[in-house]
């Protein structure tokens, strides 16, 4: 048994409103920050954002959620939404109502998501770290490129990252207040709420549901409570996921494609590779941006060996107060997100869908659960050391303290100049669709006037509805000779035209090959494309 005192905490403990007003301060600078970042020619537009975007204007139109795209051999140029959870639409739909654009409502959730993410991240260091280490937890998560990143387009992560905190929050809650008690029960169903959520804005959200079961189990109370407040936290979810699930089924035709088709894929050791390269990339940000190896050894090396003598040294200090206090529960509960989370990732892509990438999107979450983890675990080894000190510091507490501030410093400088970088490319020429070159496409000019008569098939459905606001077709993915003979067909009896752009989608046929092989003639040409008609 260890009978050393406990050490005191960094600050004294806030008072509730002082606690809720600094959260708001974050909250309302993350929210600058993102408006700024996204602003005109901004945000930034991902294909998956046609989804998003088109569902939400169905929704508010005509109450059902449909994508502005189908299959080339669709009855209609619209298809219900399944491959995405209607959350994200859902709450894209509201500010649209209320008459604004798509692509500004989209932005706007992301704005507010940016808000509601910074506060409940310093809310929940703050609970077991300190005040200081949840401000700094605050500033670290965006300045970090990679999750910055998914901040500047109309991506669903955002609002996904709020719900998986909500959940880690309502999970930490759970810990504070005696059990069984009113305040106790309350959190156990916030947790399930908050991972219901998750995982109507993302089918990973699975894996936020998983820890808000788990968490439940862990010893502290007789197995049948643990068991039944397991029940209530996973329910809600179960609910949510049942009847979204009930309903693609019931929307998408007989015989039509279905959401996941489940068999085992191979190359799941090259995703597992990109995922390791690009949590890489988080921690020593620029890497891929031309910097000289020799430099980049060092600045690595300097990195890294401060990071892991903090981590390290916090962790331990972490485990010797779990042992006095009970606390250490954010690092756990975090840790045991994040690895449900990368489990469930691996799981879906050995099983469910070969094309997912472990890019900065999808490991943002990973990416801000381990930041929350280093920012605790370093929080509780600098309390440590300074309860520890009663008199002059020693050369390893002088030394460490020195590591820590080199690695920060750098850290930080790197993220700066990526972030600049990638701010000043996307306020000057656009993010993905937005660049200028889509903007700014005389194809998609001759669509927006000349393309009112015509069914429209394209390589790039995305591109066509976010700059010229129609729906489309795609292409076929085959060119043999039946699909040639129908597509040709349905061009003729549809009075089609087809929209070829000059950039290569992987997802479709080559559409200047599928014109040569029917053949098409050309109803006009630009220098970014050709517009094909029977």
């Amino acid at each position: 048994m260890d009978d050393t005192p406990p050490p005191p905490h960094p600050q004294p403990p806030l008072r509730p409103l002082r606690r809720l007003q600094l959260a708001l301060v974050l909250g309302a600078a993350a929210f600058c920050a993102v408006a700024v970042v996204t602003a005109p020619p901004g945000p930034g537009l991902d294909p998956d954002a046609m989804s998003y975007l088109g569902a939400a204007e169905s929704l508010v139109g005509r109450g059902a959620y449909r994508i502005p795209t189908a299959s080339w051999a669709a009855a209609d140029s619209t298809e219900p939404l399944v491959h995405f959870p209607p959350g994200f639409s859902t709450l894209i739909a509201a500010p649209v109502a209320l008459g604004m654009r798509g692509i500004q409502a989209g932005r706007l959730v992301d704005c507010v998501s940016a808000f509601a993410t910074a506060a409940l991240v310093f809310l929940i260091v703050e609970m077991t770290a300190g005040v200081l280490a949840g401000v700094l937890a605050a500033v670290m998560l965006f300045a970090t490129p990679a999750v910055l990143g998914v901040y500047m387009s109309v991506l669903s992560e955002p609002p996904f990252l709020v719900a998986l905190l909500a959940t880690l929050f309502a999970m930490l809650e759970q810990r504070r207040q005696p059990l069984g008690s009113r305040a106790y029960r309350l959190a156990v169903v916030g947790a399930g709420l908050a991972a219901g959520a998750a995982i109507m804005l993302r089918y990973a959200g699975v894996a936020v549901a998983g820890a808000a079961v788990l968490w439940p189990l862990m010893p502290r109370a007789p197995w049948r409570r643990r068991v039944s407040d397991a029940l209530m936290a996973g329910t809600p979810a179960a609910a949510l996921v049942a009847l979204w699930v009930y309903r693609c089924y019931r929307v998408v035709p007989r015989g039509g494609q279905a959401i996941r088709t489940f068999q085992v894929y191979g190359g799941t050791w090259r995703s597992i590779q990109a995922g390791v390269a690009t949590l890489r990339d988080a921690v020593i940000p620029g890497f891929r941006d031309g910097m000289e190896p020799r430099g980049y050894v060092l600045l690595a090396g300097a990195l890294c060996i401060a990071l892991v003598a903090a981590v390290v040294a916090g962790a331990r200090a972490a485990l010797r107060e779990s042992r006095i206090r009970g606390e250490g529960a954010g690092i756990a509960a975090a840790a045991l997100m994040a690895t449900i989370y990368i489990a469930v990732l691996l799981v879906s892509r050995a099983l469910a869908d070969p094309g997912i990438p472990f890019d900065e999107r999808l490991l943002a979450p990973v990416i801000v659960l381990l930041e929350l983890v280093v920012i605790e675990v370093i929080a509780h080894g600098w309390r440590r050391e300074r309860a520890a000190l009663g008199g002059p510091p020693p050369l390893a507490a002088i030394v460490g303290r020195a590591g820590r501030r080199l690695a920060g410093g750098l850290w930080l400088l790197l993220c700066i100049g990526q972030i600049r970088e990638r701010v000043s490319d996307a306020l000057s020429d656009g993010y993905d669709l937005a660049e200028t070159r889509w903007r700014t496409s005389d194809t998609i000019d001759w669509v927006r006037a000349n393309g009112s008569g015509y069914t429209l098939y394209t390589n790039w459905p995305a591109a066509v509805y976010f700059h010229a606001h129609r729906a489309t077709r795609d292409l076929p993915t085959a060119l043999d000779a039946l699909t040639l003979r129908r597509f040709h067909d349905r061009l003729v009896r549809q009075h089609g035209v087809l929209v070829a752009i000059d950039e290569r989608n992987p997802e479709m046929a080559d559409p200047d090959s599928l014109a040569a092989k029917i053949p098409l003639q050309r109803v006009a040409q630009f220098r970014d494309g050709v517009i094909w008609g029977p």
